[in-house]
């Protein structure tokens, strides 16, 4: 998932980021990846729900907006 935006249009395939994920909530699942090398901090919040998932895409800092628009996926059966 692409943050080029929300960093200033960087992105660096080959940069090391250390990556985390925890369970906030039984149906909410955050992931958090620090970019070593650059200031940046990428929360995704994921909200699950009978219909399916919602994304959210935050960074810590920015010199435009910190947010993307929330994306989401609807469950197919």
């Amino acid at each position: 998932m692409s943050g080029w935006r929300l960093h200033h249009s960087y992105q660096d395939a080959r940069a090391p980021i250390l990556a985390a994920a925890e369970w906030a909530s039984p149906d909410v699942l955050r992931l958090t990846w620090h970019f070593l090398e650059a200031p940046f901090i990428d929360t995704l919040t994921l909200r699950f729900d009978a219909d399916g998932v919602t994304v959210e895409h935050d960074v810590n800092v920015n010199s435009g907006p910190t947010a993307l628009p929330a994306v989401r996926g609807l469950r197919r059966i």
